[in-house]
């Protein structure tokens, strides 16, 4: 069963086979629990059902999330070890002929990169992290963008454009807010930002490193049930 919602996500409905599994043999994992992720069969089954449909049929565009869609709380709460667990769903969300240059084609930041001696050709601009970050953006898909000057090292993070963030409207393609607290403020250079081993200014031979060890003498604080349910402490993950 194909559920098909109005922000452009499926809904998958997923049949399940129990099967015997090997000890690090994911192939053949069966759920035992109502939020236990999707398996690799039940991945491969998402695959075969959207190929079953537009626009998968002809193309078969990027998939920016794929995850289980979890039950109802209520019906994770009512459910006890050996029920039934609630039908699988899968969670896919797909956004099609979607455009990533929005913000540099923003006049107001090509003008800030350029007064802080950044090339165009230079800026990376990434979307940091996603988030809710106010009222004004309720029922928006929106994110925030920081960006950065790859000149002269493969490590752009070290060189921020300290105090820019701009926030892009990603329906619209359009810039919603420009933000430059940071004018003034130099962009750091580029020497020995390098992480790669092969670019930086050691000898061939490094000195060994001496072993780390964690443990907890009196054994772990923690335990793992059907391999995703995390106890530790007060606290229960899956």
């Amino acid at each position: 069963m194909v559920h098909l919602q109005e922000s452009n996500s499926l809904q998958l409905g997923l049949g399940l086979e129990t099967q015997i599994h090997k000890p690090n043999d994911h192939t053949g994992e069966t759920p035992h629990h109502p939020l236990d992720p999707l398996t690799i069969q039940e991945i491969n089954k998402v695959r075969t059902i959207l190929s079953s449909y537009e626009p998968f049929l002809s193309c078969f565009p990027p998939i920016h999330y794929l995850s289980l869609g979890e039950p109802d709380k209520h019906r994770v709460l009512w459910w006890k070890q050996g029920d039934p667990l609630p039908p699988r769903k899968a969670l896919v969300i797909v956004l099609l002929n979607g455009q990533s240059h929005v913000a540099l084609s923003h006049q107001e930041l090509n003008q800030s990169a350029i007064a802080r001696g950044v090339p165009l050709s230079e800026l990376t601009c990434i979307t940091p992290s996603p988030g809710w970050f106010g009222p004004d953006e309720e029922g928006r898909r929106v994110t925030k963008v920081q960006c950065f000057s790859s000149q002269g090292t493969v490590n752009f993070y070290m060189r921020p454009l300290e105090g820019l963030t701009i926030t892009v409207d990603l329906d619209k393609k359009e810039v919603v807010e420009f933000l430059d607290k940071g004018r003034g403020i130099p962009v750091p250079k580029a020497t020995n930002t390098d992480y790669r081993y092969t670019a930086q200014d050691k000898p061939l031979e490094m000195e060994p490193i001496n072993p780390i060890s964690i443990e907890q003498p009196k054994g772990p604080s923690f335990s793992i049930e059907n391999r995703h349910m995390v106890k530790w402490a007060n606290w229960i993950s899956t």
